[in-house]
């Protein structure tokens, strides 16, 4: 039986991605119905066309690049809050949000990011005890439709056929003291 000559291009190496993150541009408003009610909501535009594609590099000389197409669209961002002051020490907040996929189909969608559009519930409290130490919780429920993959492997031509489902919990504490100036 011949031996068979290895290639090289399977064993252990250094790798490297690089991308350009997009561009961003928000508006957004602000209204005092009452002193105690306040609405807001913005949209911001992101610039994801400028991903086009993934590119992935090895150190081994015999090692192929990867190119993974990526083809994402531009997307928005729409989003709409209220903020009630019950007290002047106490602060709640509420929002909804709707993100656009930035993935136009399932023929772009890859396991490495199986993007779909999101929508975020939000609630965050606020309380200021004393007037320069203030505490905010929030939480965010973020959870997306399912969607379809229907994506071929840049190396081997395969089609990967599956679906995701994404939901996701986001709860954030913060505290916060003003040192004022000059410092005390």
């Amino acid at each position: 039986m011949p031996l068979r000559k290895i290639s090289g291009a399977l064993f252990d190496t250094d790798g490297s991605a690089a991308v350009d993150l997009p561009e961003r541009a928000t508006i957004g408003v602000y209204h005092e119905i009452t002193p105690t009610v306040a609405v807001l909501a913005d949209v911001t535009w992101t610039r994801w066309s400028r991903f086009d594609e993934l590119v992935f590099k090895f150190a081994n000389p015999k090692q192929p690049t990867i190119v993974q197409p990526e083809g994402w669209q531009d997307t928005y961002r729409y989003a709409l809050g209220m903020r009630w002051r019950p007290t002047p020490t106490v602060e709640t907040r509420f929002g909804f949000a709707w993100d656009e996929s930035t993935i136009p189909d399932e023929t772009l969608r890859t396991p490495r990011i199986p993007d779909s559009e999101r929508f975020w519930l939000s609630a965050g409290l606020g309380w200021q005890p004393f007037e320069r130490l203030r505490v905010d919780v929030g939480y965010a429920h973020i959870f997306s439709p399912d969607v379809n993959i229907r994506n071929a492997d840049p190396v081997t031509g395969h089609i990967l056929h599956g679906s995701y489902s994404v939901e996701a919990n986001i709860v954030g504490v913060q505290m916060t003291y003003n040192v004022g100036w000059p410092p005390l």
